[in-house]
């Protein structure tokens, strides 16, 4: 196979997940961390032993789309994906990895058990804070 026949392949695969899953609607709902896992995921999926051949081709076509993928939705995404302050702590090295209205933990209080917008507990943290 030459590498324009691997990149058609990787287009195909890249139409096959649109088609699967709703495109750019669903991929934007998506995190940086999230498009990481997925790909981690097909990665882990291409790991054979005995090795088979065909399993980890079909998984690279996988990697390589998701990474597509990637690419498009931060580049579709990029004037909402910022940085900002923590809504917790406000310390200044919180950052949002995906849209702007799905913050991820700030990096200053991972592992003090606080809660930012867009984890599970942030409506109750929303509503004890305003008792």
């Amino acid at each position: 196979m030459d590498r324009k026949e691997i990149l058609e392949a990787i287009n195909r695969e890249r139409l096959n997940q649109d088609n699967q899953w709703g495109g750019s609607e669903h991929d934007d709902k998506h995190t940086n961390n999230d498009w990481i896992a997925y790909i981690n995921k097909q990665t882990g999926k291409a790991v054979n032993y005995p090795f088979d051949f065909n399993n980890f081709k079909n998984r690279m076509y996988k990697v390589a789309a998701l990474a597509v993928a990637a690419i498009e939705w931060v580049d579709r995404n990029k004037d909402i994906l910022e940085f900002e302050p923590c809504l917790y702590c406000g310390g200044d090295k919180s950052f949002i990895t995906g849209p702007k209205d799905n913050p991820t933990n700030c990096p200053c209080c991972l592992g003090e058990g606080k809660v930012h917008k867009g984890s599970l507990n942030w409506a109750h943290f929303v509503s004890q804070r305003s008792h």
